[in-house]
């Protein structure tokens, strides 16, 4: 009987023997893991804007400001800078193309 009972033990202590040297292993390569750090890209992108410029409504070209009404003679073209919506009175300025024909035929 004794010496059945050694016949048992001895595969369950090399079980009990390999689980602890696993269980040692991956404990040390979650340490040596845990001095790396990670870092990734925030998900939104950071806009970032002048305050200063945000009670203002401005057309931008060429990285030049530029006010309501304020027209500008591009190649063969004129643009306007005008409201981007005809309801709103403090909303977005946008750039549109004047027909420099019709424009010289309103002048006088």
């Amino acid at each position: 009987m004794a010496s059945n009972l050694k016949k048992t033990a001895t595969p369950i202590l090399y079980q009990v023997l390999l689980a602890s040297l696993l269980c040692s292993l991956s404990t040390h390569q979650a340490l040596a893991n845990s001095d790396v750090k990670s870092f990734s890209p925030p998900k939104k992108a950071a806009i970032v804007v002048n305050a200063s410029d945000l009670k203002h409504r401005i057309c931008y070209y060429q990285d030049q400001a530029y006010s309501l009404g304020a027209l500008l003679n591009v190649g063969e073209h004129i643009i306007r800078c005008v409201e981007a919506n005809d309801f709103e009175t403090n909303g977005q300025l946008k750039w549109v193309m004047l027909n420099k024909t019709a424009q010289s035929s309103d002048t006088p």
